[in-house]
């Protein structure tokens, strides 16, 4: 575990460092923070390698306190004590606890010292590191903790004292996480990492609780089998829930949630939130519908209908979930985004109408498969046949599942394809380029591998039944993938040809749109909302604050450049009116 931590650590220090190294340029002063954002290696270097070291130290003094603490406490089934970890445990307090104490004392110096240290990107992934191993490694041991508190494992005393000194850990980084100088318009990294690594445990453990509560009423009513472990199977995921949901809950719902929705919160919420819950959605139903239609259309293996169902519990758990999971980010994305229609609307259109249409995408490779199987047996659908049952059976469940999201997000999608701003949009170009791009590939790979085997097998003079069987899939996938190009590569000519210029090239290419003060606020947003839309231009909205109305000999470019000498807002607006008096504005971006 050390090793895996030193490794994230050079990790998460590489990743800063070209982070930094890739905003190299701008201006800044020779000390603070401005020098670290300028891309300077050497003050890069040496900050993220000292922080680094204080990370290991913060780990290898948390791991030495476990194995103290472990010592005085009951080791559950273990027979044999073992002197070694005590001893390991002493030479990592004793090597990490003065390092960790030299360098926090360096660290603070320096906080004090230069007050845009707290402000500066390598502190605040120092904190953001710290705080999310912190998490994962208390959440990890607290499991193995509370599973005995619930009656499923013996006691781990092991355990017990490394959620002990890892949730330290983490609530000292994240209360220093939170006093760090906040910006308007970020999301904190660490808000939305820890919201992450919440939602993903707590839908898992749902599933895994939904699955293993309909596996244990399943096997009770239709089954023989003595669910011995059936209980304690969903008190453990019962226990993982609670612990995902309380992470979640204090990373999301308690603070990330009320964020503004910039470009990261939006990632996560559409990505993460709302994608992968619709995947898993669309995965288990699907599971569901194939496994109900070949009970009564298609070739069952299984004895009985109780061990052919015996899939029922955990795809039924992973479709209600997902489809709980997407219902509450698409309502998240809704109420984030209300007013005109943004790309964030976009999105959430066009990833659930690319899930739907990938599925259909494979139901048509299934029913070309099929329809080979049919013909290679002589139209029968039994007996040598029946392979092509099962994917007439695969493919109307695809159909019967990716057809009605694919419609609803791609109709309502096309209602606003009458709008210039909705045509030029980045995501609608991305939606249709991407989807041409992968399907000419996957058209052309599959093409090659058809010509493969159909030579392969003349040469050898095997052309047959198994020669059709083998080509089934490369041809259902040819098919599909060539419908899916021809499409969409038919949308984006007509959606170019829309978009053509009927007037003289508008040669203004971004407005800045300012506001005066609070009072104006609302009248300059609805002005943007409304360029963008009409227009679909790049619209940049400032809130301006008068800083001095300056007359006669204020006027004189001295004392403006005096004035704006003072000001520390990082844009100014210098208005010259006809009566030769000036203004400055002091403008700050939303």
């Amino acid at each position: 575990m050390i090793g895996g931590l030193f490794l994230l650590i050079v990790v998460v220090s590489l990743a800063w460092a070209v982070g930094q190294l890739l905003h190299r340029g701008r201006a800044g002063g020779p000390t603070g923070a401005e020098r670290r954002h300028t891309g300077d290696a050497r003050e890069l270097v040496a900050q993220l390698f000292r922080l680094g070291l204080q990370l290991a130290a913060v780990a290898l003094v948390a791991e030495g306190l476990t194995g103290i603490v472990a010592e005085l406490l009951p080791q559950g089934d273990e027979l044999i004590d073992d002197p070694t970890r005590l001893a390991r445990a002493l030479a990592f307090t004793v090597v990490g606890g003065p390092a960790l104490a030299a360098l926090g004392t360096w660290t603070h110096r320096r906080l004090r010292r230069d007050p845009d240290e707290a402000d500066s990107l390598g502190w605040a992934g120092y904190l953001t590191a710290a705080e999310l191993v912190g998490l994962i490694l208390a959440m990890t041991a607290l499991y193995s903790t509370l599973v005995w508190v619930a009656g499923t494992a013996s006691f781990d005393g092991r355990a017990m004292a490394r959620a002990m000194a890892w949730l330290t850990v983490w609530a000292l980084h994240a209360r220093w996480n939170r006093q760090r100088p906040r910006h308007r318009g970020h999301t904190p990294t660490a808000l939305l990492l820890g919201s992450a690594i919440g939602w993903v445990v707590t839908a898992v453990a749902a599933g895994q609780t939904v699955a293993k509560a309909l596996q244990l009423l399943y096997d009770r009513a239709f089954t023989d089998l003595l669910a011995t472990d059936g209980a304690n199977a969903v008190r453990r995921a019962v226990v993982a829930l609670v612990i995902g949901a309380v992470v979640w809950f204090w990373y999301w719902l308690r603070a990330a949630q009320h964020e503004e929705p910039t470009v990261p919160w939006s990632a996560y919420v559409l990505l993460l939130g709302s994608l992968g819950s619709l995947v898993a959605a669309v995965v288990g139903t699907a599971v569901t519908g194939y496994e109900v239609l070949q009970w009564f259309f298609g070739d069952v293996d299984a004895p009985t209908a109780a061990a052919h169902f015996a899939s029922l519990p955990g795809s039924s758990a992973a479709a209600l979930v997902g489809v709980a999971g997407w219902a509450y980010h698409q309502g998240l994305v809704q109420r984030s985004a209300a007013g005109p229609r943004r790309d964030v609307h976009r999105v959430a259109d066009y990833l659930p109408a690319a899930v739907g249409l990938v599925t259909l995408a494979v139901a048509v490779t299934s029913s070309v498969a099929a329809l080979l199987g049919a013909l290679a047996s002589s139209g029968a659908l039994a007996g040598d046949g029946a392979i092509a049952g099962q994917d007439v059976i695969r493919a109307v469940t695809l159909i019967a599942v990716g057809g009605p999201v694919w419609a609803r997000y791609w109709r309502r999608a096309q209602r606003h394809a009458a709008s210039q701003a909705e045509l030029r949009s980045t995501p609608r170009r991305l939606y249709l380029l991407v989807l041409f791009g992968v399907a000419a590939v996957v058209a052309l790979v599959s093409t090659l591998s058809l010509l493969v085997v159909l030579f392969e097998d003349i040469a050898r003079g095997e052309l047959g039944r198994g020669t059709v069987d083998d080509l089934s899939v490369p041809v259902g996938l040819v098919l599909s993938t060539v419908v899916v190009a021809a499409y969409h590569a038919t949308v984006f000519r007509r959606d170019r040809r829309l978009t053509l210029p009927t007037e003289p090239t508008r040669r203004v290419r971004e407005v800045l749109v300012i506001g005066g003060g609070a009072g104006t606020a609302a009248q300059a947003e609805a002005l943007a909302d409304q360029l963008r839309q009409e227009l679909g231009l790049s619209v940049r909205l400032l809130d301006a604050v008068p800083a001095v109305e300056a007359p006669g000999a204020d006027t004189e470019p001295t004392g403006v450049a005096g004035l704006l000498a003072t000001l520390e807002q990082p844009v100014a607006v210098v208005l010259v009116r006809p009566d030769g008096s000036t203004e400055v504005l002091a403008a700050r971006a939303r």
